[in-house]
């Protein structure tokens, strides 16, 4: 099969699809397919850069400029595609794929509209609350438009799944959990308490997390980058935080610094399902997060992690001081994070399993 995937991060971008789709290329490579990738990029990036055909497409363009090139060369090549994977860029991949007509899986991994509206700060609301009270405007009914040209929609989590019903989309929707490789159990001295990966923005509350550290004297690592990138590391030097921000790391490099920290934190107001959480959790050490529907789908009290209230950041911090300075149980957790991800959250398994839904629309 000719498989046209599509998203609108890779690396060296953070975020979810710029680890999935490298991976699933990959997959349908060594299954005898031929992929072809259209992607964003911020810098000039050779088309040889992978073992497969990359399109990189200038982020810098003006954003109608952008989606009509974008529109014209996905329709180009999905023309010459048998099946297409989106993972972003769905506005225009909807629109280039009602005229080609090509079978097109979409995985929605979070709601792109409510996203914008938090980092332009023109929203404050929670993921659930937007949902239940705006409408979304032109974006959501463009999104609607996007995605009911698909011919299926696949999330991570149940509550995405929902909200992809009620944002309108006739099109058949059904979950597959992402998933990790499992690292194992690492003898990596402990430097911090706590560790965090993710995209710096306003819904991952890692000012939370900074605040909390100052508070308790924790020593905390943040990775990644992102919009809120200079307003943190501005926030850790005025609370004199022991705070270490690491930038955005290549994989491996992620993976060796959340094998120095004693627990992962991920304290975020919303998450579909987590891959550092996840990366984390196969590497043996436990997690410290929120009550957001995708965390607690992932963690269990007292068995592979904790989640906690922040909606009280005082309690929250008490609790995650008092988590830190409890060793009795930590090895137990540790050993039931690795035991999580084998069980349920192996990425052989996830790609198999889009693999094979994907080759259902043909």
């Amino acid at each position: 099969m000719k498989i046209l995937l599509i998203s609108g991060i890779y690396p060296p971008d953070d975020g979810g699809p710029a680890k999935f789709v490298p991976q699933f290329a990959n997959h349908l490579i060594s299954q005898g397919h031929k992929v072809k990738v259209i992607t964003l990029t911020d810098s000039k990036r050779s088309k040889n850069e992978f073992p497969y055909p990359v399109r990189f497409i200038n982020r810098s363009l003006t954003k109608p400029l952008r989606m009509i090139l974008t529109t014209k060369y996905i329709f180009l090549s999905s023309i010459r595609s048998d099946l297409i994977f989106a993972n972003g860029l769905y506005e225009e991949t909807g629109v280039a794929v009602r005229f080609s007509r090509t079978p097109t899986l979409g995985k929605i991994v979070g709601d792109p509209v409510w996203e914008r509206a938090r980092n332009s700060g023109s929203t404050k609301l929670t993921i659930e609350s937007f949902n239940n009270v705006e409408s979304g405007g032109f974006q959501r009914k463009l999104l609607r438009f996007a995605l009911n040209g698909f011919s299926e929609i696949i999330t991570p989590s149940q509550q995405l799944a929902d909200f992809v019903k009620q944002w309108g989309v006739s099109k058949a929707v059904s979950m597959i959990p992402n998933g990790v490789q499992v690292i194992g159990m690492t003898n990596q001295p402990k430097g911090f308490d706590l560790v965090t990966a993710s995209r710096l923005v306003p819904w991952k509350n890692v000012d939370l997390l900074i605040r909390i550290a100052a508070k308790k004297n924790l020593k905390l690592c943040v990775i990644g980058d992102g919009p809120e990138n200079l307003k943190l590391r501005t926030l850790a030097t005025e609370l004199n935080a022991q705070v270490t921000f690491t930038g955005a790391l290549a994989q491996d490099k992620v993976s060796q610094q959340v094998a120095k920290a004693k627990y992962f934190a991920l304290l975020s107001t919303y998450e579909g399902m987590s891959f550092a959480l996840l990366e984390a959790l196969g590497a043996g050490i436990p997690a410290i997060v929120s009550n957001a529907a995708g965390n607690v789908a992932v963690i269990q009290n007292g068995v592979n992690g904790y989640v906690v209230d922040i909606s009280n950041e005082i309690s929250c911090g008490n609790l995650i001081a008092e988590i830190l300075s409890s060793s009795s149980d930590y090895q137990k957790v540790s050993e039931g994070a690795l035991q999580s991800v084998i069980k349920n959250y192996s990425i052989d398994r996830t790609l198999a399993n889009t693999e094979t839904k994907l080759l259902s629309l043909k």
